[in-house]
């Protein structure tokens, strides 16, 4: 019979939420020293769009004042033609305005886009690593657990197939603690055994009167499942690109390199774990399960590296682009300087 020991497995690699918090923490402090250069840069321009806007709207006023003024004048006025002549001069200098209105709005726009671009990230970074503390918080460990077969293992066995996958009649005697004549007696069905219906309502109330540390049930009936971390155990080994569903996603990609882990699956919030069918592995699972997802074991990633090619980053688009506003914005400085 296996023993389950509680003891902390020295890890080889584990997407652990201390990686992930440092990683994110590094990502918004990069994104912030980002968003912290633009700021005074947005600042400047809309100080400078501000002023020009204004500038714009007097020299508009001063045309429609002078256009108003040459039309109530009468045709044989003598004033006519200074007016006139004025009246032209303000309309040069109103379209002249206007015209140097447009890039500054339009590299003001830009800017705008990109601090909202970041700010957006930052707050969407923030969120995942407030998320990834939350569940990083120190978990109670688990008074019940559950282990039930796959479907396709529990067809696999009906049908006598060739299959990886333990029995329930090995899993019970390996690791079911429970007292079958409250939570259920065991009996032969469909080339294996399986947990008969409990002759006790709230059954697993009993354990708590008993002072049991915790209880590992085989084949569980779903009243039972609803209060415990179910280890669900497939028919073979099976990747992953995240071990922990919930978490903040990291690619699969990686410096040119594809990363998978192979059978082991935990949701968000340690409810529902999925474990390759060797029977080492469940019951480091089942450990695993019983400490609320807060040990540690050893699990080794799969590592495919990728031919590469090198891309000449000059010809995308945003590498362009930020080429292009950041000769606007040293011309516009140059502009201010000399104004």
């Amino acid at each position: 019979m296996y023993i389950i020991a509680f003891v902390g497995i020295a890890i080889t690699l584990f997407l652990g939420a201390d990686d992930k918090v440092g990683d994110l923490e590094k990502t918004i402090t990069s994104l912030q020293e980002k968003l912290n250069e633009l700021l005074p840069d947005l600042n400047e321009m809309n100080e400078a769009v501000e002023s020009q806007e204004k500038k714009t709207a007097d020299r508009h006023h001063r045309y429609d004042v002078l256009d108003r003024q040459l039309e109530s004048l009468k045709i044989d006025d003598p004033k006519r033609d200074s007016i006139r002549f004025l009246k032209e001069q303000a309309r040069v200098d109103w379209h002249q305005a206007k015209d140097e209105l447009e890039p500054m709005q339009s590299i003001r726009d830009s800017l705008q886009e990109k601090v909202d671009k970041l700010t957006l990230e930052i707050e969407l970074k923030q969120k995942s690593l407030e998320r990834l503390l939350e569940i990083q918080k120190p978990s109670e460990p688990k008074k019940f657990v559950g282990v039930t077969l796959s479907q396709t293992c529990e067809r696999l066995i009906l049908v006598n197939a060739t299959h990886d996958c333990p029995t329930y009649s090995q899993l019970i005697q390996a690791f079911d603690n429970t007292n079958p004549l409250v939570s259920g007696q065991f009996y032969e069905k469909n080339n294996d055994l399986r947990r008969a219906d409990t002759p006790m309502k709230n059954h697993w109330e009993f354990y708590d009167h008993k002072k049991y540390g915790t209880v590992v049930m085989v084949d569980p009936d779903n009243d039972y499942k609803k209060r415990a971390v179910i280890v669900e155990i497939q028919p073979n080994d099976f990747q992953v690109v995240n071990i922990w569903g919930g978490q903040s996603k990291q690619s699969g990609f990686v410096n040119g390199t594809i990363i998978s882990y192979t059978g082991l699956y935990v949701d968000s919030d340690c409810r529902r774990i999925l474990s390759a069918p060797d029977m080492e592995r469940i019951t480091n699972t089942i450990n695993f399960a019983t400490s609320g997802c807060s040990e540690t074991f050893e699990i080794n990633p799969n590592i495919i590296t990728l031919n590469q090619t090198a891309v000449d980053k000059s010809i995308h688009k945003e590498y362009q682009y930020q080429e292009w506003l950041e000769k606007v914005i040293e011309d516009f400085r140059g502009w201010m300087v000399g104004k």
